[in-house]
């Protein structure tokens, strides 16, 4: 596991065996590691890479735009 600083939405992304994700400061996995990439949490969103794709998902999981552009400042 390793985990990154936490942000102003205290929440930390980690990088585990299964993929990135983002803990709480409970340490508790808020957001599922299921994803290539995921940037630091900004204003309650962060971009994420799952498939080769890109979108955005917000503090609590949920996906604010489908994975559906190869490029990342496309999201």
């Amino acid at each position: 596991l390793e985990a990154f600083a936490f942000t102003k939405d205290k929440l930390a992304v980690v990088k585990t065996k299964n993929g990135f994700g983002a803990i709480n400061l409970q340490g508790k996995l808020q957001i599922k590691d299921e994803f290539q990439y995921l940037s630091d949490f900004i204003n309650g969103f962060a971009k994420f890479k799952k498939n080769n794709l890109f979108g955005l998902v917000d503090i609590t999981g949920k996906i604010i735009t489908s994975a559906r552009s190869t490029y990342e400042h496309g999201v």
